[in-house]
């Protein structure tokens, strides 16, 4: 979803447009294993990034360092047992 208004992109206009931001989610449980679901998010988020030439941030607006990301993997990891 784009952080501007409406939340909703053009695909025949996006090339050439500017984002004050993007959030990306996962819903999860869903079709695919959650640990599964998470490497497909990191990987679309770092290919829009390198095409966006932004900066990837987590849910509180840091920076999102694989330190982080491997945080939350680990949290996915203890959340599938419960």
């Amino acid at each position: 979803a784009s952080l501007s208004t409406p939340g909703t992109f053009d695909e025949d206009t996006m090339d050439s447009q500017h984002y004050g931001g993007l959030s990306l989610f996962a819903v999860l449980p869903g079709p695919k294993p959650p640990p599964e679901t998470f490497e497909e998010l990191i990987l679309t988020a770092r290919s829009l990034n390198d095409r966006l030439q932004g900066e990837l941030q987590d849910e509180q607006g840091s920076p999102l360092t694989p330190a982080r990301i491997a945080l939350l993997r680990a949290r996915l990891g203890a959340g599938a047992g419960a």
